[in-house]
């Protein structure tokens, strides 16, 4: 799942997808840690520190496993590269830093002021949050970005690879179509796996079960394709996030798909109840059933499902 944004190279469209990403796992309601550098920050650093300018890709490729195998793990791969191993510590220390503003300054001590350094801050203070943290080690592992990266990691989790992440990335579309340089873009993708999986393991350890979807109605047409669509199309147009059966399920396999997803109510869409102007409309956690004229409908979940 993405979202990227082309044609603007400001730090402004870096911290919308960084906003975004804080709207999504806000929204799932488990704790999180998002993690924002540059790429060509980290170059810099490594460069100064000795390694190779031909060499700092494959070092910030191994920079970036150092969630996974540690800072000896990293020294160690480093060296069998090729690459001095004492030139990634400096970075890793400033890292481990307690804040922003410490890592901030750690690095115009030891390495000047860059452009790359004040990007990083600019787009930082856009997105001025508690869980949005500067770490000058992250590369995200692709060569195509060129500037600001992010990852997000659960906390608390045994979910420990990144469950969303994104960047810069100003060269691609240029150089596929032969016009470098001229579509600057920046985006975030959403890791649907590792984040089911996060909210899985949430709810076996606190015993909470949430919604598996976020559909708030399931619309289950009875021999009424034409109208069900219809009905579910006002619903969406309200803005009530609404599904329907398209696989031609029985009754009972609806209402068993609409229980697991943890929807919270379904509508009948018969023709017995349209010949008189109704829809059914079921509370699945209640079981209760009410007739509602579809207006009636529409108010009932406008009112309920409010979103700003």
């Amino acid at each position: 799942c993405d979202c990227d944004i082309v044609g603007a190279d400001s730090p402004a469209a870096d911290a919308q997808c960084i906003q975004l990403g804080l709207a999504v796992f806000r929204r799932i309601g488990q704790p999180f840690r998002i993690t924002v550098n540059h790429v060509g920050l980290l170059r810099r650093m490594l460069m100064q520190d000795g390694v190779p300018e031909e060499k700092t890709t494959a070092a910030m490729l191994i920079l970036d496993k150092l969630k996974k195998v540690g800072e000896e793990g990293v020294i160690a791969d480093l060296e069998a590269a090729g690459i001095q191993g004492s030139a990634a510590r400096r970075v890793i220390a400033i890292a481990q830093l307690a804040s922003n503003s410490e890592r901030f300054t750690a690095i115009l001590e030891g390495y000047g002021s860059t452009p790359e350094l004040a990007r990083t801050q600019e787009v930082l203070s856009l997105v001025d949050e508690p869980e949005v943290v500067f770490d000058p080690s992250l590369s995200r592992g692709l060569s195509y970005y060129t500037g600001v990266v992010f990852e997000t990691y659960m906390i608390d989790s045994p979910v420990t690879s990144s469950v969303s992440g994104g960047g810069r990335w100003d060269g691609m579309i240029g150089d596929y179509c032969g016009r470098p340089g001229e579509f600057p873009a920046v985006g975030i993708s959403f890791g649907l796996e590792p984040i089911t999986e996060a909210l899985k393991e949430a709810q076996r350890t606190t015993g909470i079960t949430g919604r598996s979807s976020v559909v708030d109605v399931f619309v289950i047409p009875i021999k009424t394709p034409l109208e069900s669509n219809e009905v579910a199309r006002e619903l969406r147009a309200a803005g009530i996030n609404t599904d329907i059966d398209i696989m031609g399920r029985g009754i009972s396999k609806n209402l068993e798909y609409a229980s697991l997803s943890g929807i919270p109510y379904v509508v009948f869409v018969g023709r017995k109840e349209l010949d008189a102007g109704m829809l059914k409309l079921r509370d699945m956690k209640t079981g209760t059933e009410d007739l509602l004229r579809k207006e009636d409908l529409l108010v009932r979940f406008k009112e309920q499902f409010k979103r700003h």
